[in-house]
């Protein structure tokens, strides 16, 4: 029973952090290729004059990334929430 609100309470901490993560791989997704999505040349590259950095578009993985740390999160909390309910019924 301790056991399985534990295991419940670490699944909504790791779902916490996945969240968290993805917020932070959604922002880098949208500062190194959202922007720019439309400037990139047939190399993949786009030049930007004002800061002097080079972007790529390979920076679309910052929002793969992103998408999984989501989804990931969610089915934590899924699973945390099962474990929960779990509990209850036992009760």
């Amino acid at each position: 029973m301790r056991i399985k609100r534990l295991l419940s309470l670490l699944l909504k901490v790791l779902s916490s952090v996945a969240v968290v993560a993805s917020l932070f791989s959604g922002l880098m997704f949208y500062e190194f290729y959202f922007k720019w999505r439309s400037l990139f040349n047939e190399e993949g590259r786009y030049f930007d004059p004002q800061v002097g950095v080079v972007y790529h578009d390979d920076g679309f993985v910052w929002g793969v990334l992103s998408l999984a740390l989501f989804l990931m999160s969610i089915t934590l909390w899924l699973f945390a929430r099962k474990f929960t309910a779990g509990n209850e019924i036992a009760r």
